[in-house]
């Protein structure tokens, strides 16, 4: 009954797309994509057909990241410290240190509230059996949550019977959730959202939740550190010290004294704010050590490890090039694939790790993928795996 009820109401918004394409357009919701060295405004790309995720299927999926996320700022808070994953072997040394996300300037930093990862974009597909696997870990400057929220809104006011007639979850929490977040790790201050600027890819989006936050819209040159202190100047050219800074911009360019010394988008002196305890920093810098793609293979033992569960949710099948020996001792034990497989696969010299592209894997499962706005399409089981369009960093 509730799914011939969505089926109806599809066939409903499909009518009218144009209407919030519209509503959309008239509203700026765009993204960037750099072409050729070139910047180029595109729309955002509306489908009015939803992914229908029964409310169960919702609630394992739910639980599965949370346990994976806990897992990884587990991981961070070690990695960053004691390193007691190295000393146990549950990672291999070279694969931490030799991580471009790894920045040993952050090294023995506990973050304020003890919270690496405060918001995570992870990468699902769903095989044709119907289970969610994870493709990907995004830790660093996740990207791609306002955008949802918006076309709901218009949805919504286009087609109220869809929400009034079918149990749809509602995600209008988000930027509350995302402000306590931000409360809750806030050291003595304003919240701020960083940005590069209008030309970045995402500047909507920054714009956007610096509003439904109630935080302030921070250019890099309206901030500026004293005494190991970051304050942000209004337009009246008042000085307010900030306690958390959302930071929508990369690691390198965050702080040319201890980074990328050719940034001109970064706020210098604002990780020695950061070490001091002075300032929170949402997600924090050195994130990258977490969601490398080497190291994405070792996050089920991570799960085990840190949390003493199993995996709600598995990685897609994955094989670490290693040596035979190190990828037993190391093998996550993926649900689903022999352990013959995954020695066979990493009897190879070097010692690092890819995501299988499913490209004549026989044990890759068909995938149904859905474009940007969640409508379903089939691949084939020897096609190129693809991925459930979700929050991506910003280039």
């Amino acid at each position: 009954m509730i799914e011939s009820a969505a089926r109806r109401l599809a066939s409903e918004l499909v009518d009218r797309r144009e209407s919030i394409n519209r509503e959309l357009s008239r509203n700026g919701v765009r993204f960037g994509i750099y072409k050729n060295g070139e910047y180029h405004d595109r729309m955002f790309p509306y489908d009015p057909i939803p992914r229908i995720i029964e409310s169960d299927e919702f609630d394992r999926m739910e639980a599965g990241l949370k346990q994976r996320v806990n897992a990884l700022n587990a991981y961070l808070r070690d990695i960053y410290s004691d390193k007691q994953a190295i000393k146990d072997g549950i990672v291999p040394e070279e694969y931490v240190y030799t991580s471009a996300g790894y920045f040993p300037q952050v090294n023995g930093v506990t973050p304020p509230g003890g919270v690496f990862a405060h918001i995570a974009g992870e990468d699902l597909v769903q095989g044709q059996d119907g289970q969610w696997w994870v493709l990907e870990d995004n830790l660093r400057i996740p990207s791609g949550a306002s955008y949802p929220l918006f076309a709901r809104d218009i949805e919504r006011r286009i087609t109220p019977s869809l929400f009034r007639n079918v149990r749809v979850r509602d995600n209008r929490d988000y930027p509350r959730l995302l402000r306590q977040s931000m409360d809750f790790v806030s050291t003595d201050g304003i919240a701020v959202v960083l940005t590069p600027g209008r030309y970045n890819s995402a500047f909507f989006e920054h714009a956007y939740l610096a509003e439904k936050t109630g935080a302030a819209l921070a250019f890099p040159e309206d901030l500026e550190v004293v005494d190991n202190k970051v304050y942000f100047l209004d337009y009246a050219g008042r000085k307010h010290r900030v306690g958390v800074v959302y930071r929508r911009l990369s690691d390198e360019y965050l702080d040319p004294f201890a980074f990328n010394p050719d940034s001109v988008i970064g706020v210098p002196g604002i990780l020695s704010a950061y070490r001091s305890g002075n300032v929170a920093i949402v997600n924090a810098p050195g994130n990258g050590a977490a969601d490398d793609k080497a190291i994405y293979y070792f996050v089920p033992n991570m799960i085990r490890y840190y949390l003493g569960e199993e995996p709600i949710l598995h990685n897609a099948p994955t094989y670490s090039r290693c040596s035979t020996r190190t990828a037993r001792r190391y093998s996550t034990g993926s649900a689903n694939w022999s352990s013959r497989m995954w020695r066979k696969r990493a009897a190879t010299a070097s010692c690092s790790a890819r995501r299988s592209t499913g490209r004549g894997e026989r044990n890759w499962p068909n995938v149904s993928r859905p474009n940007r706005a969640g409508s379903s399409r089939r691949r084939s089981s020897n096609s190129r795996t693809s991925t459930w369009w979700t929050p991506k960093p910003d280039r």
